[in-house]
């Protein structure tokens, strides 16, 4: 049973990493398409999107496109006043993509036969500190 439960822990984790990967690729996509497409084809693109409802009730996406396309051509104070948040979706994807490449490197270097820091859940860093208190 113990097998089964620690297979699937393993599975688990593996499709939450594969989950990660692709949140991450999408918002570096659109990342991405802000520095690389023209500002008209992705304002064009953003009014096809707008929703019905936005004319009368303005959301927080309101601005965005317009914020990270100034973010993206280093104008930070013209994100600000176009909507602040851009800023703050900007830096999380960044972060995230910082994480996610920080955890691949990790996880390669271990197939690689490289050694990894145990942390303290690890059982060898367990036994060891176990048998350290035993000396004393």
């Amino acid at each position: 049973m113990r097998d089964e439960g620690s297979a699937l822990v393993e599975d688990l984790r593996r499709a939450v990493l594969v989950a990660w990967l692709v949140i991450t690729a999408s918002g570096l996509l659109v990342l991405g398409a802000f520095h690389l497409l023209p500002a008209d084809a992705l304002l064009a693109l953003a009014g096809r999107l707008q929703l019905a409802a936005h004319d009368r009730d303005p959301c927080v996406l309101c601005g965005m496109t317009r914020g990270l396309l100034a973010l993206a051509r280093g104008h930070v104070e013209q994100a600000i006043a176009w909507n602040r948040w851009s800023i703050v979706f900007y830096g999380v994807v960044l972060a995230n993509a910082w994480f996610v490449l920080i955890r691949v490197a990790g996880t390669a270097a271990m197939f690689r036969g490289k050694k990894r820091r145990l942390s303290p859940s690890r059982g060898s860093y367990r036994a060891e500190r176990e048998e350290r208190s035993c000396r004393y």
